[in-house]
């Protein structure tokens, strides 16, 4: 495959450009909390994660607890914005990396974490200002899986699908890049076990993210 002709760059944030487990586990652990539940370990909690906010209080609280998903949902949206930056780390090069790819492409994040938190974490970490379109889980489009907020990210930017390059650490990045026509790149240091990416048949496969320079050349084709 030609990656020359990848002009647009769109990455999955938790997982990928950051390492926000321990402030995710704690946000969760404080909704359980306040619904007078126990914590859960990190680990538990890391597997609920990566299809929003919504998803992830809905797995961490038992069928009994159910009709506790306001007070949950409110307590962990309020905990975590306000400790959304405690622990949270971009993976190491990731800086380098986008800093040097936005030189000679267009690059974006595309999150099911909703937008506000997502730009309040790139802001923080300083990196925000390398990414042309920045799309939340809480918008009018349908999340990852679904290929439109990837699709959108094309449309705004004149870049079609084809000449656009996913990069994620989760099947759910890979199945949105498919639907939506784009190749993608799994990364195998996040969130989800390497055996998990690799079954889940990426067109490219990186242990590191600083890996994509030498995936990609320089400078895409004209």
């Amino acid at each position: 495959m030609d990656t020359r002709r990848f002009r647009l760059i769109i990455f999955d944030l938790d997982g990928t450009l950051i390492d926000s487990r321990v402030d995710v586990a704690n946000a969760a652990n404080a909704a359980r909390a306040s619904v007078d539940l126990a914590s859960l370990p990190l680990e538990t909690v890391q597997g609920y994660v990566g299809d929003g906010v919504t998803k992830l209080v809905e797995r961490i609280l038992p069928e009994n607890k159910r009709d506790a998903f306001d007070a949950a949902l409110a307590a962990f949206l309020e905990f975590y914005a306000a400790h959304s930056l405690d622990h949270t780390t971009l993976y190491p090069g990731v800086r380098e990396t986008v800093e040097t790819l936005a030189q000679s492409r267009k690059l974006a994040v595309v999150t099911n974490k909703r937008r506000y938190l997502t730009m309040q974490v790139l802001e923080g970490l300083g990196i925000a200002g390398f990414f042309a379109q920045v799309v939340g889980g809480d918008g009018p489009l349908a999340r990852k899986p679904s290929p439109e907020p990837l699709l959108s990210v094309c449309e705004a930017e004149g870049i079609p699908p084809n000449e656009s390059l996913m990069v994620g650490d989760s099947p759910t990045d890979v199945s949105a890049a498919r639907a939506a026509g784009i190749s993608v790149c799994g990364v195998t240091y996040g969130y989800k076990p390497p055996e998990v990416v690799r079954a889940s048949n990426p067109d490219f496969l990186i242990d590191a993210l600083p890996e994509l320079l030498k995936l990609l050349p320089q400078a895409p084709s004209p």
